[in-house]
């Protein structure tokens, strides 16, 4: 593209990066969303080293509060500089299908009116994008980010479509606290190598599914307080670290919250978390302790097979159904202060301690149990 083509918006755009500053739309055109208007041709030929006699400083590409009102294609492109597009407007779709970034991508703040395909897409460093909102599909499926990702209070409005993480991987930590998903969400057999975040984040449809299926985290997983309302679906997800769900909740009361098969490498902590439909923990591994005090299972708790390295604590949970522990494998079993209306034991393994007290127990199986300490 050459220079002398450009808007008179575009321009001064230009003249900013060459002086190193970012350049703020608003500051330099005011608040009217049709003085802030870039052409997307102008941000392709402008990411891509494609504008003669321009050479942007070390501090890369950075736009603020700009309006962008064509589709923007990316795709397949490679795009050398550092990315910082903060508070800019996209009001067509965005395609950074297969496109490399060999820097860092910012995008807090964006509003993406329409589709939003990153599918396998390359960042070699961080992928922010902080307070984002998509009002359209989004797709990050397969997209390989070598640092970290924030979507720290990012919404995903679409109500009726995959929010697709699908394949995602990060070679940090991946951050989505307090995000709110309108739709169905899938990170099944995404691959975070450090901490997965989604602390008081909120999965809101009710008929929506939150895939986690296969999920692979290096460290920690968070979902303390995180909300979900439709069906949440973490089997053979596979935490290196510790798995922590204290007060979450579970709402949906028709299908159940499937951790069958989940494997964690150290401490599962479920602490006052609310299972309003069933729970399946059948097979799950559990390298440290389970820790469920004061979580409430208003419905059947499934728990056969499951293998807990060192002890597992219901003390003061609420039981409205049935509890199996069929052919479990624990070190120590302690239930207190909570009535049960059926508890399963049948073939359990314990190899140190069972503690059950000032529990009622409407019906009790235990054939073949086998208790190694004190019971």
């Amino acid at each position: 593209m050459r220079r002398q083509d450009c808007t008179p918006q575009e321009q001064w755009v230009l003249e900013q990066l060459e002086n190193g500053e970012i350049a703020d739309l608003v500051l330099g055109w005011g608040p009217d969303f049709r003085a802030r208007h870039l052409r997307a041709p102008f941000l392709e030929a402008l990411l891509t080293d494609d504008i003669e006699n321009f050479k942007p400083r070390r501090q890369g590409i950075r736009i603020a509060w700009a309006v962008i009102p064509e589709d923007l294609d990316l795709a397949n492109a490679e795009v050398a500089h550092i990315v910082v597009l903060r508070g800019l407007v996209f009001k067509r779709k965005v395609v950074c299908r297969d496109a490399r970034f060999k820097r860092h991508l910012i995008l807090n703040g964006c509003r993406f009116l329409q589709a939003a395909d990153f599918d396998g897409v390359q960042v070699a460093g961080n992928v922010f994008c902080r307070k984002a909102v998509f009002q359209g599909p989004v797709d990050f499926g397969d997209a390989d980010i070598g640092g970290k990702f924030r979507a720290v209070r990012a919404q995903f409005n679409r109500e009726t479509k995959n929010a697709n993480f699908n394949g995602l991987k990060v070679g940090q930590d991946a951050f989505f606290d307090k995000a709110v998903f309108q739709g169905p969400v899938d990170f099944g057999g995404a691959d975070i190598g450090g901490q997965f975040r989604a602390v008081r984040a909120q999965f809101n449809r009710e008929t929506a599914k939150a895939n986690f299926n296969r999920l692979k985290v290096g460290k920690d997983a968070f979902f303390r307080e995180a909300v979900f309302r439709g069906q949440v679906d973490f089997g053979g997800a596979d935490i290196g670290g510790k798995f922590s769900a204290e007060g979450a909740q579970f709402n949906r009361e028709t299908a159940k919250a499937n951790f069958n098969r989940l494997k964690v490498g150290q401490a599962a902590f479920f602490l006052e978390a609310i299972f309003q439909g069933p729970v399946d923990f059948v097979g799950a591994d559990i390298g440290g302790q389970f820790i469920a005090d004061g979580a409430r299972f208003l419905k059947g708790a499934m728990l056969g097979g499951i293998k807990v390295g060192l002890s597992a604590f219901f003390r003061g949970a609420e039981f409205h159904g049935s509890v199996s522990l069929n052919h479990a494998y624990l070190q120590d079993l302690l239930i207190g202060g909570t009535p049960i209306p059926e508890l399963h034991l049948s073939h359990t393994r314990i190899d140190r301690e069972i503690k059950i007290h000032e529990s009622e127990i409407g019906s009790l199986q235990a054939g073949n149990l086998g208790v190694q300490g004190p019971a």
